[in-house]
């Protein structure tokens, strides 16, 4: 269940943000320019579309999500300037809610403007509804629409599938591109778009991807790519059905 935290623990964690410094560089350089580890898919930049303006970047910093404004930010009554710590995010590690959904802290406790939030992840969008609010200060719910995507190295040796390479998503975890290579049983095949990438709790994910045979006799060539930890599965491809177990990584 969701929580609320009191106003010295929130004092804590915050200052423990700031003291570490501004998060944003870490952001950028783990986002759209290629990734070397797996991240939450709240890592990333962020617009505020509901609930206030301005907008943020999440980051993982000192055993919590740290939320860093990159420009001039309000939400109801927290505000900065840009590298302000607006808040934290706790590691879905350390809560016992299902994947996609997140407690969280907006607002120093102690201070007389601070809320205890609910946050829902759905592709590129996060709501925020407010479960405790210090002084009763108004504010939210609030909607955030995430504005980076994210690039990963892609590896499977899984039964008779094996291959790497590389791909980039948007925001919503849309593919936008994909590179590598791909062998299925007695065929070579190349990886395109259209593809989709999701998350679920604990690193777990899910990859879905065009393929196409390029070398080996086949009448049917295109089919399609699912890759998740631990397995792959080829379909459709020339009227055969390809699954297997074993390493299967994304980083």
């Amino acid at each position: 269940m969701n929580v609320g935290y009191p106003a010295p623990v929130v004092r804590s964690t915050l200052r423990k943000l700031v003291l570490a410094g501004a998060v944003v560089a870490a952001v950028a350089a783990g986002s759209a320019g290629g990734a070397t580890s797996l991240a939450d898919p709240l890592v990333g930049t962020w617009k505020v579309t509901r609930g206030g303006s301005g907008a943020f970047a999440i980051a993982e910093r000192s055993g919590v999500f740290a939320l860093t404004a990159t420009k001039s930010t309000n939400l109801a009554c927290v505000s900065g300037a840009k590298d302000f710590v607006l808040g934290f995010i706790d590691l879905p590690s350390t809560t016992a809610l299902p994947s996609g959904r997140y407690n969280g802290h907006l607002g120093e406790g102690g201070q007389g403007c601070a809320f205890s939030l609910a946050l829902k992840l759905a592709g590129g969008t996060l709501t925020a509804t407010v479960l405790s609010s210090e002084n009763d200060e108004p504010g939210g719910p609030f909607t955030f629409v995430k504005t980076s995507g994210a690039s990963y190295r892609w590896s499977a040796r899984a039964g008779s599938i094996a291959g790497s390479g590389r791909l980039s998503v948007d925001a919503g975890g849309k593919v936008t591109a994909v590179t590598g290579t791909l062998a299925a049983s007695r065929w070579k095949l190349a990886l395109r778009t259209p593809g989709k990438l999701s998350f679920g709790k604990g690193g777990a994910f899910s990859l879905t991807l065009a393929a196409k045979v390029t070398s080996g006799k086949c009448s049917d060539p295109n089919g399609v790519l699912v890759l998740s930890s631990g397995h792959a599965r080829l379909t459709s491809v020339c009227g055969k059905n390809l699954a297997g177990s074993g390493r299967v990584a994304l980083s």
